[in-house]
């Protein structure tokens, strides 16, 4: 019996990813004079132990001193000291700053640890995070603690201020307290991160299902409108108030797309490992290498696993078999590599006009024959995987090569 098939390939298919994988493809500018992000009240912000405040931020310019340029607000002061906010200013210095409160509930006003000063420069990408455990504010510059200062208490929390990004906290302050530049990736926590958990996460989004304790995200992916997700605990949508969405992004970790090169009656992997092949959306069972031959029709996709819950799904090729008869040339054709050099013996039965392809993972053809060689000198080629696909009359051969 022999497959004739009939590809199709339709751009239907959707980006199936987990959500620590999503690309980082925009940022929002704030424009330092009206521009920023507001949220309503939401009670889970609204901390008063342990806190970790992070963002990335490009400035474009600074006020006259560290507090003038607010980062992550909800603090304030015209209905009394509460809060907390990270801020910027001065000669590019670093503030991290908590309303004190006792044991008694008695507010001890303001707690704030600073950086040295130049800590931060114009126009340069920095992550920025504060944290409070209790007993010390510490500030971390891309991962590394810059300073710390003592305090035993609590943070009075901030119920009658909301939330903003961008702007300082309290509408009824004299100075609005912008910031001038870019802001991404906001995370709040309502937990002390460590070290070791800032520097080993503040490159790259994270998965909000896989920890603990994050009651504020906003990846500023959202690109278009101006509402700002939040993947947070919270889900405490924000809505931009004359910011803008901007492509300039401190990092990119998202993963790539798989895509499948059909190579006579085999469909090909784009990926060199974790792949899984699927029918019509359904995994098929064992079928995880980087060739795979359909043995009926449907919409064949396939899904790669990067790890650490992240995966992405191909575009999906859809077969129509218009006549059914088995064929194979597995027998009487075999090859084996040497050096770079590939090898042929023939069986007899082989057509003289039988066709040879050579392609990369994309499905380029980098070697097309009329007729089978006796040997392919390859040692010109870049080292890595490649198909070769041959085939005589209505009979098809295909396998991998691994150029080492």
């Amino acid at each position: 019996m022999k497959y004739l098939f009939t590809l199709l390939l339709f751009f239907v298919a959707s980006f199936a990813q987990g959500n620590a994988c999503d690309p980082n493809t925009h940022s929002l500018f704030f424009n330092g004079s009206n521009s920023y992000v507001e949220f309503g009240a939401d009670n889970d912000l609204n901390i008063s132990n342990k806190i970790t405040v992070e963002a990335w931020v490009k400035a474009y310019s600074w006020g006259i001193s560290p507090v003038s340029n607010s980062i992550v607000c909800k603090h304030g002061w015209t209905l009394g000291e509460k809060g907390f906010v990270l801020r910027a200013g001065g000669d590019g210095q670093l503030s991290f700053t908590i309303a004190g409160l006792k044991s008694n509930g008695t507010n001890e006003s303001w707690k704030e640890v600073l950086s040295p000063v130049g800590a931060l420069q114009l126009n340069t990408w920095y992550h920025v995070a504060g944290t409070f455990d209790g007993s010390k504010l510490r500030l971390y510059i891309n991962g590394n603690q810059v300073a710390t200062k003592s305090y035993n208490g609590r943070i009075d929390p901030s119920v009658d201020y909301n939330l903003k990004i961008g702007r300082i906290a309290d509408e009824g302050a004299a100075s609005g307290r912008y910031w001038n530049g870019l802001i991404d990736e906001v995370r709040i926590w309502k937990d002390n991160r460590s070290a070791s958990e800032i520097s080993n996460n503040y490159n790259e989004h994270i998965n909000p299902s896989s920890v603990n304790d994050l009651v504020g995200y906003w990846r500023f992916n959202d690109g278009t409108g101006t509402d700002a997700t939040d993947r947070g605990v919270g889900l405490n949508q924000g809505i931009l108030k004359n910011a803008s969405w901007n492509t300039d992004v401190p990092f990119s970790n998202g993963i790539t797309r798989p895509s499948i090169s059909a190579i006579g009656s085999s469909l090909a992997s784009s990926s060199l490992y974790g792949n899984q092949w699927n029918l019509n959306g359904v995994p098929i069972s064992g079928e995880n290498g980087i060739l795979f031959t359909p043995q009926q029709g449907g919409e064949y996709s396939v899904t790669v696993n990067y790890g650490f819950g992240c995966s992405a799904t191909s575009q999906p090729f859809t077969f129509a078999i218009t006549a059914l008869e088995e064929n194979t040339l597995s027998s009487q054709i075999k090859y084996f590599q040497s050096d770079g050099v590939i090898y042929f013996t023939i069986m007899p039965s082989v057509s003289a006009n039988a066709k040879l392809q050579i392609m990369d993972l994309k499905g380029r053809v980098i070697l097309l024959a009329n007729k089978i060689p006796d040997q392919i000198d390859m040692r010109a080629f870049a080292k890595g995987i490649y198909i070769l696909h041959i085939q005589s009359d209505n009979r098809f051969f295909s396998s991998k090569l691994s150029l080492q």
